[in-house]
């Protein structure tokens, strides 16, 4: 009589465990299909947005390429009025050829004359120039400027960047303000060289300007490098012309739109403790 009580628990019991089990069998693939289709619905999505980036890439590429042969066809006229007229929005062209052609078109404008740059220019027939030899300062106006104590380098190499901003005044978010050095736009981490021997006398962060050097070549001249993505030198360093002091970058106080890569040095030149125009001392 007690096995057969037994038997019946044991078999009710078993019963319920098996239900059970069945239970959280049927839990477990609900919540498996519930998954399942999130997933599902996340990567429909993915694929989406795939596309429509894929189509934006190429709606750019050509209104870039669009671009590119309307400026070399446009005359000086037409150029100044489509510069008036408002863009949706601009693409800055980076690529090594148009680095090119614009240190090419800067220099025939301004007539310079370097050995660094001379492989860029069309061969001409040599000619003697008559480099001053004074530097006069007011408060003012600094006149030039050519003297045998700035015997000076480029801070980066040739067809490695554009002049995007010059020396004087300019106009930034609608304010007129003076740009004490000049913009020197290329790709971040690219070398920065010193364009003279001297002693570094600033190595650090500094406010608007970012990671800076500083670097004193005589008792007239001092060169000042910003908005460094990194620093290579020490305080009280000596280096000569041409050592490695940083790379470009965009740290501190930089104006940038969407888009576009704002890595760019900030050249500075003092000359008697007064800011100079750049271009005066570089060859």
């Amino acid at each position: 009589m007690w096995d057969s009580i037994i038997k019946l628990k044991f078999g009710a019991i078993n019963k319920y465990v098996y239900a059970l089990f069945l239970c959280l069998l049927i839990l477990v693939a609900l919540l498996l299909m519930k998954e399942y289709r999130f997933f599902y619905e996340q990567t429909n999505q993915m694929i989406e947005l795939q596309k429509e980036y894929r189509n934006y890439i190429l709606t750019l590429r050509q209104y870039i390429d669009e671009n590119e042969v309307k400026s070399q066809d446009l005359n000086g006229s037409e150029k100044k009025k489509l510069d008036e007229k408002k863009k949706p929005f601009i693409v800055v062209n980076r690529r090594p050829e148009h680095l090119r052609q614009s240190l090419v078109k800067y220099l025939q404008d301004k007539k310079l004359q370097s050995k660094e740059f001379q492989h860029f220019l069309p061969k001409k027939k040599k000619t003697k120039i008559a480099k001053p030899d004074k530097l006069i300062i007011t408060r003012r106006r600094v006149t030039k400027i050519f003297d045998s104590l700035a015997d000076f380098i480029w801070p980066l190499n040739a067809g490695q960047f554009y002049i995007s901003s010059f020396y004087g005044y300019r106009k930034l978010r609608g304010r007129t303000k003076f740009h004490s050095g000049i913009d020197l736009a290329t790709v971040r981490g690219t070398a920065v060289k010193s364009v003279g021997g001297g002693i570094v006398k600033e190595a650090c962060y500094l406010p608007g300007y970012g990671n800076t050097v500083v670097i004193w070549h005589n008792k007239k001249y001092k060169t000042r490098y910003a908005h460094l993505d990194s620093i290579k030198v020490k305080l009280g360093q000596k280096i000569s012309r041409g050592d490695k002091i940083g790379t470009v970058g965009s740290t501190g106080h930089v104006v940038s739109k969407r888009g576009r890569d704002a890595s760019h040095l900030h050249f500075e030149v003092y000359a008697l403790g007064k800011h100079i125009n750049p271009l005066h001392v570089l060859p």
